[in-house]
């Protein structure tokens, strides 16, 4: 398991596997919980977390990483949210393209239900509520579409709606 930690001052491209620049201006700071930011699709995406204005930016790309950023503790609830969607996400993907074999949407139930209780376990207090929350509209969205989809098609729209609760935990 490797965190990946860069210098804000590091120059640094867009391209999807590079993690973004951080933010400059107020209206950027505003742009996540606590400043994550996705950059990349469903194959290459990673998530940036930079918990301050001119601090380093840490590129997430597996649930691991995310279970590391919430024991670490102090976040605020909308971003441990949003951490936690998102790491259902990068359980789904990392299941999915773990072979180059094109699997069904069922095969990622189970590593769902045990990436969901190892963030709800790791989640305390008042933020267990809207974890709780996030994750339950995570696994809503994957028992929508488990039997219509494959793993790959449901990894994006998990995505989506991390993408969806990130954006309406975000002060507007």
């Amino acid at each position: 398991m490797i965190i990946q930690s860069l210098s804000p001052s590091a120059p640094q491209s867009l391209s999807p596997s590079a993690p973004p620049p951080p933010c400059t201006s107020a209206s950027e700071a505003h742009a996540a919980p606590n400043m994550l930011t996705w950059h990349g699709g469903i194959d290459d995406g990673s998530l940036a977390y930079q918990p301050a204005l001119a601090g380093p930016v840490t590129v997430v790309r597996d649930l691991e990483q995310i279970c590391d950023l919430i024991t670490a503790g102090g976040l605020p609830d909308a971003a441990l949210a949003a951490l936690s969607a998102h790491g259902i996400f990068l359980a789904a993907r990392n299941f999915a393209t773990a072979s180059s074999e094109e699997k069904p949407g069922s095969d990622l139930v189970a590593p769902l239900r045990q990436a969901s209780r190892r963030l709800t376990s790791l989640a305390t207090g008042k933020a267990a509520s809207a974890v709780t929350k996030a994750l339950t509209r995570q696994r809503v969205c994957c028992d929508l579409h488990v039997g219509q989809l494959s793993a790959r098609e449901l990894c994006a729209r998990l995505l989506l709606e991390a993408r969806r609760i990130q954006r309406e935990a975000t002060p507007a």
